[in-house]
């Protein structure tokens, strides 16, 4: 269930008291209740954590500078933070099948593995990983790139298409 699933990370987070933890609100999946409610109860008791139900896309990103890592099951993990050059631990098999940047690291929902897992995004060589990762997706840009070649082409011999009511 999602409650278990959720407490499973809290457990793993549970002990990391010497790293500064900030919560997202979650989306409105099944079990979505029961995650938020367990993720305001550890926030309560941890001083080390910090609950925002939405940060916007400015400022998540933005926040995202600030961070040595993203952890949890978001596409967020495997598409906007490599490309910030920071890590991502990816819990479970949510984003399985998707190419992935050398800053992602796959988990099994189990606290061990994801307590390991951030231990690794601090090591020496998970750093040297991340100042040369590039993102799978690109680095940006691309409707400045498309507007430019749509710009550069000869659209006078375009065939309006026409539509007939019947």
């Amino acid at each position: 269930s999602a409650s278990e699933q959720i407490q499973i990370l809290l457990d793993a987070l549970s002990v990391k008291k010497d790293i500064n933890l900030i919560f997202t609100g979650v989306n409105a999946d099944p079990g979505s209740g029961d995650i938020a409610r367990a993720i305001h109860q550890f926030v309560q008791s941890n001083s080390n954590a910090k609950y925002y139900p939405s940060l916007g896309q400015s400022l998540y990103l933005s926040t995202l500078l600030y961070c040595d890592g993203v952890v949890g099951n978001s596409s967020s993990g495997i598409l906007e933070v490599p490309a910030l050059k920071k890590a991502t631990i990816n819990i479970g098999n949510r984003q399985l099948g998707r190419e992935m940047a050398e800053s992602v690291i796959n988990c099994e929902l189990e606290s061990s593995a994801i307590a390991k897992s951030i231990d690794k995004i601090y090591s020496k060589n998970f750093k040297e990983v991340l100042s040369e990762v590039s993102n799978p997706y690109g680095s940006g840009g691309a409707s400045s790139k498309i507007f430019g070649e749509i710009k550069k082409s000869d659209l006078s011999n375009l065939v309006i298409k026409r539509f007939h009511d019947l």
